[in-house]
């Protein structure tokens, strides 16, 4: 290389430990490999939807079928009737996606 571990953290502004990591990774699974796998790592991870569409028509329908409940009940009913745990708070995000609420 021509150039030491130590002055490449000087010349790039990052820490040491950063650089022996990446040669360490390099080393292990060549300068391809790493270079690809360190460019997915970048891209980060894909965030799963957050609440399952079933669960949603299911809040829905109590909704509708409990004539307006609020939210806690709509918990209760979806814990003893489908054995699902769902907090207020996602209910209400849910809820506030079809329905204008207000508090009272």
């Amino acid at each position: 290389m021509g150039v030491s571990p130590e002055e490449i953290p000087k010349q790039l502004g990052i820490h040491r430990a950063t650089i022996y990591r990446w040669l360490n990774g390099i080393k292990l699974k060549g300068i391809n490999q790493f270079i690809r796998d360190y460019k997915q790592a970048k891209k980060g991870r894909r965030q799963p939807r957050k609440t399952n569409p079933v669960i949603k028509a299911r809040i829905y329908q109590i909704r509708k079928e409990k004539h307006n409940c609020c939210g806690e009940k709509i918990k209760y009913f979806l814990k003893a009737e489908h054995n699902q745990v769902v907090s207020v708070s996602t209910i209400y995000r849910i809820l506030n996606e079809k329905y204008q609420l207000s508090s009272k």
